[in-house]
């Protein structure tokens, strides 16, 4: 009954308080290449340290705004202690909290770095050589044993690509489309043509609540800590009630308030 409820959208994407949430994934296989690749939006660009978007065990993963300056991608290869490759984004804060797609590739010869589908730095060190496959469960939003290194702002598109090298051209499509703001909810890639073995879009239920399907296989996610979908549902105050403010909100994005502007009509 639409004269009691209207639903609107801020964004699809999950919203992470940088205290203690994130969503744990599987214990996935990498194989000897790989990719990965996602969206985040920093929600402080004063924070500090070097938060986790997307992580696996052993470092293999993409971490944020590194000292607020750089964009952090993290690789461990079989019989290394993990290495780091910074890139310099320059970025002024209004640009270092918009959405920015990352990932990598790694083909057992080179690791290429990608930001907004552009490849930005690559490292030949300790390779060839082979992934170190992890020990514990894929993380978003949080380091690789889910116990530090919370990222705060919104997370979204996350696939993970185990014995797949993407192109840059690949990469430059998945960039191509922010499901996060798309208004139309379009993804890049919807068929997953490129072969994700596990990929959460992280947008909304059909009731609003955070989606941790699986959308590449069987591999759902788990929420810890109440990580928030982006969506928000207004609902319509009874005819009889004579309260000052006759359209209430159930915001799931409590921090995200900056998500965008919904306009209510008759």
């Amino acid at each position: 009954d639409n004269s009691f409820k209207l639903d609107a959208r801020g964004e699809a994407a999950g919203i992470f308080d940088g205290t203690d949430d994130y969503i744990k994934g599987p214990n996935i296989t990498w194989g000897d290449t790989a990719s990965v690749a996602g969206w985040m939006r920093l929600s402080d660009p004063d924070q500090a340290g070097n938060p986790a978007a997307f992580s696996a065990d052993y470092g293999c993963g993409v971490q944020s705004y590194y000292n607020n300056e750089r964009i952090r991608f993290s690789i461990r290869l079989d019989g290394e202690s993990g290495q780091v490759k910074d890139w310099t984004h320059g970025w002024s804060d209004s640009v270092l909290t918009q959405w920015h797609h990352v990932g990598w590739t790694f083909d057992g010869d080179i690791w290429r770095c990608y930001v907004d589908g552009v490849q930005v730095a690559t490292d030949t060190t300790n390779m060839p050589g082979t992934l170190k496959e992890p020990g514990t469960n894929v993380n978003i939003g949080a380091n690789g044993n889910g116990a530090s290194a919370w990222f705060v702002g919104g997370l979204a598109d996350y696939r993970l690509y185990p014995n797949t090298v993407l192109t840059s051209g690949n990469m430059f499509d998945l960039a191509s489309i922010n499901p996060a703001t798309d208004v139309s909810g379009n993804y890049a890639d919807p068929d997953n043509d490129f072969g994700a073995g596990l990929w959460y879009k992280l947008g909304a239920t059909a009731s609003g609540t955070l989606d941790l399907t699986d959308y590449a296989g069987s591999n759902n996610g788990t929420n810890y800590g109440g990580t928030k979908s982006g969506f928000v549902r207004f609902l319509k105050a009874d005819p009889t009630d004579t309260d000052n403010y006759p359209f209430e909100h159930d915001a799931n994005y409590d921090t995200n308030a900056a998500a965008g502007t919904v306009t209510l009509t008759n």
